[in-house]
């Protein structure tokens, strides 16, 4: 017998600013997502280029444009939370994870 916790939608965070990037990751688990946080536009488009979160927060302040992430994700269809807005769960961008939106799909 395994003890293995279900699989949790994945949310992808990019933020410069740790206090940012902290801030939505511990929101985001709060709601029911697994967060992977990224504070360089880099790193984020090589993890992005394997998988594909449900739903992702992207601060465009400081350092190089996350644009080339930005259009990876809009083209996907993932839902995205600007900062600047709430990340709490009262805020109307995301919802406590269905256990159908669990799934973890690789880019194509």
């Amino acid at each position: 017998m395994t003890n293995a916790r279900p699989r949790r939608p994945m949310a992808l965070v990019l933020s410069r600013r740790e206090d940012r990037r902290l801030h939505a990751c511990l929101s985001l688990k709060d709601l029911g997502y697994d967060t992977l946080g990224f504070s360089l536009v880099e790193d984020a488009e090589a993890w992005l280029e394997e998988d594909t979160p449900v739903v992702a927060v992207v601060d465009c302040a400081g350092g190089r444009g996350p644009d080339g992430v930005i259009a990876t994700l809009r083209e996907r269809g993932v839902p995205l939370m600007p900062t600047g807005r709430p990340w709490t769960s009262g805020s109307e961008a995301f919802a406590e994870p269905s256990p159908s939106s669990s799934r973890r799909s690789a880019s194509g």
